[in-house]
């Protein structure tokens, strides 16, 4: 059963009555939709200068998967009755050709964001004691950690990495 379908079930039942949660759930809700929404501007902003096209399909199914759960934090915020940050365009306008944005530059840069978020999902899901709430951040940290590994592998692959000098006793 989808978080979204659980959390609004819940609100039918209790008629006129908002599911209750803490601030701390509330602050995770805001953060997480709003650095979805920075993160997906960004994205799309690099897709624009991948040139590498298995690299460029990573990147693509990644906007997928922030752009359906911006829909759901937004749906979930919306029944809840928090208010939506304002969202950011729907296509980043480039005005100049930036030949320096290079696909490991590139690669390394959402390589760190993910790594942010697997941080700002597992304290999300730390501080969560409503069950469904609870549930959305372990999915999001799941999936996270499954988008790492897939991008780990391909920058390894790739050589994006790079490989810090041996350490000797």
């Amino acid at each position: 059963m989808s978080i979204l379908k659980n959390v609004t079930e819940k609100i039918g039942q209790k008629k006129n009555k908002k599911m209750k949660i803490h601030t701390g759930e509330a602050f995770y809700l805001w953060e997480l939709l709003v650095s979805r929404y920075d993160s997906l501007d960004k994205t799309q902003l690099y897709c624009e200068f991948i040139n590498d096209k298995d690299f460029l399909a990573i990147v693509k199914r990644g906007i997928k998967k922030l752009k359906n759960q911006i829909n759901e934090l937004e749906d979930i915020m919306t029944e809840i009755g928090i208010t939506l940050p304002s969202r950011p365009p729907a296509k980043a306008n480039i005005n100049n050709n930036i030949t320096m944005l290079k696909d490991e530059m590139i690669f390394r840069d959402i390589h760190r964001g993910i790594q942010g978020y697997i941080d700002l999902h597992a304290r999300a899901f730390r501080s969560a004691t409503n069950k469904d709430l609870r549930t959305l951040f372990k999915d999001y940290l799941i999936e996270e950690l499954d988008m790492a590994e897939q991008l780990i592998e391909y920058g390894q692959l790739k050589g994006w990495f790079l490989v810090p000098p041996p350490y000797e006793t």
